[in-house]
């Protein structure tokens, strides 16, 4: 098999990283997903251990740095290089530029 050579801007309808600053914290509202939370060996989400933003800071932010269902992040920062697939529907998820 062989696979075709393409810019990623060719087929991707966004690229951003994720917020640079740190978020504030919240007891309840949007999980904020840093690499810890991501298993490498499936690309899952675990999030027994997720801290939380606020509605209104993950409201804030821009559309296009809001994970929709379909995107693939990528961590950038711990171990480099672990795609994640966003699968859930109708959840809400934030991450700082690690994820």
């Amino acid at each position: 098999m062989s696979w075709e050579k393409v810019k990623l801007n060719d087929i991707c309808s966004s690229i951003y990283d994720g917020d640079h600053n740190t978020p504030p914290k919240s007891d309840t509202g949007v999980p904020f997903v840093t690499i810890s939370n991501i298993d490498a060996a499936d690309g899952s989400i675990d999030f027994s251990n997720t801290a939380h933003v606020p509605n209104s800071y993950f409201e804030s932010l821009k559309p296009e740095r809001k994970p929709r269902p379909g995107d693939v992040l990528y961590s950038v920062v711990g171990s480099f290089g672990i795609p994640l697939l966003v699968e859930l529907a109708n959840a809400k998820l934030s991450r700082i530029r690690c994820v």
